[in-house]
């Protein structure tokens, strides 16, 4: 059994670094269509991504209205 294609959503920025779209990615690792379902994954990774020390703005690029629903619920 084949697994997710991720090259077939993948993108480029304007210096040629790969990146992927959570929207996109969704499917593929089996949250459905639904922004909600993936809401939880994303807070968790907020948090990842503070306690090593990151920023979590610098691994990012939200809209700002997926940020204002994203961090609304982490801060909760």
């Amino acid at each position: 059994m084949a697994g997710p294609d991720f090259d077939s959503i993948k993108h480029l920025n304007p210096y040629n670094v790969e990146y992927w779209e959570a929207r996109e990615l969704m499917p593929l690792l089996g949250y459905g269509n639904k922004w909600q379902n993936f809401v939880d994954v994303i807070k968790k990774a907020m948090v990842s991504c503070e306690t090593t020390g990151n920023i979590v703005t610098d691994h990012s690029d939200f809209p700002e209205s997926v940020e204002n629903t994203v961090v609304s619920g982490f801060e909760a």
